[in-house]
């Protein structure tokens, strides 16, 4: 782990930081980050070629664009070599349809 990388003090952040530097490396080419409110998470995917956020709430002036996992997202199948979605999850009213999205 590199520990200069880690921003955060709780033990939740740490712990989450901590998972990103392990696997930062497998997150690489075009990525999708759903959930995406400050784009907190961009300086973990350096090996990223293009980030694309996407949250509820957008915000043009960081690049966030509007994008509802459950609803669908507005990209053809199989756009992404990967996808980020942090901390989303537990929000969804049905989660089988967020996983169903991005797995497409």
């Amino acid at each position: 782990m590199l520990v200069s990388k880690l921003r955060h003090t709780t033990l939740h952040r740490l712990r989450l930081e901590e998972l990103l530097c392990q696997h930062e490396l497998q997150l690489s080419g075009k990525i999708l980050d759903i959930g995406s409110k400050s784009r907190r998470y961009d300086s973990w995917l350096s090996k990223a070629t293009r980030i694309f956020a996407v949250d509820l709430v957008p915000d043009p002036n960081i690049q966030v664009e509007f994008g509802n996992v459950e609803a669908g997202l507005d990209y053809e199948t199989a756009s992404f070599d990967g996808i980020l979605m942090i901390e989303v999850i537990q929000y969804l009213e049905d989660p089988k349809k967020g996983l169903v999205e991005i797995a497409r």
